[in-house]
């Protein structure tokens, strides 16, 4: 477990320093140009880094136990915060997409906050509820009631990108607990249509994912990350 442990801190402090760099390569530029200061957003990216371990650090000292008792009251809250995000006046709409609740001076995501809430639940569903996880009716039927709950709300934001991601998780976290694989595959087969249609049926979705066949046809627009990498 101590092992498991050191692995785990290896590569997230790895992770971590290659997107401090990342952050000052892509933004070092923009952030002279524009406000003079070349490490602006270098020093945003650390604060927030220093914010988010701190948060590591409560989240271990919190136990197994603890978070078992709040799964649900924090899913609920959060799936709540998701329905305001849609609520004109409580939002605030960037690039199209409602994804931001601001009170007051703060501003945050909750489709960022259900990721974490969706975690602890799922574990917590999946702990009480192992012995009949390949149980359709009582095993994958109520969560993919409680999977297509958030993601609902999300892409009506719309964000597809953290809807695949939420999808993923809970692919991840089932397929580590047993779950018969004869679920995805079928899920998956069934998924097809409407991620066919959410993609490929709306304009700037296609062009991102095409992009790759002619980045050169929008330099400075949607091909230009593919250029730079």
């Amino acid at each position: 477990m101590r092992r498991t442990r050191v692995y785990i801190v290896l590569i997230l402090s790895t992770l971590l320093g290659i997107g401090v760099v990342m952050v000052y390569s892509s933004s070092s530029i923009y952030a002279w140009n524009s406000m003079k200061d070349s490490t602006y957003f270098l020093k945003k990216h650390i604060i927030y880094l220093m914010f988010g371990f701190l948060a590591m650090l409560v989240s271990m000292a919190i136990d197994h136990n603890t978070l078992k008792k709040i799964a649900k009251p924090l899913f609920l809250i959060s799936l709540l915060f998701l329905c305001l995000s849609l609520v004109p006046g409580l939002s605030r709409e960037v690039s199209g997409a409602k994804r931001w609740i601001k009170i007051g001076g703060f501003g945050f995501q909750p489709s960022e906050l259900i990721k974490v809430t969706f975690i602890i639940y799922l574990a917590d569903f999946l702990s009480r509820r192992k012995d009949i996880v390949d149980n359709f009716y009582y095993g994958v039927l109520p969560m993919l009631i409680t999977l297509a709950m958030p993601l609902l709300l999300i892409l009506l934001q719309p964000d597809l990108g953290t809807a695949i991601s939420l999808v993923s998780i809970a692919f991840i976290m089932l397929l580590c607990s047993g779950m018969n694989l004869g679920y995805f595959i079928l899920a998956g087969l069934a998924a097809l249509p409407a991620l066919y249609v959410l993609v490929f049926r709306v304009p700037y979705r296609r062009a991102r994912i095409l992009a790759f066949l002619n980045p050169w046809a929008d330099p400075k627009g949607i091909g230009f990350q593919i250029i730079q990498d």
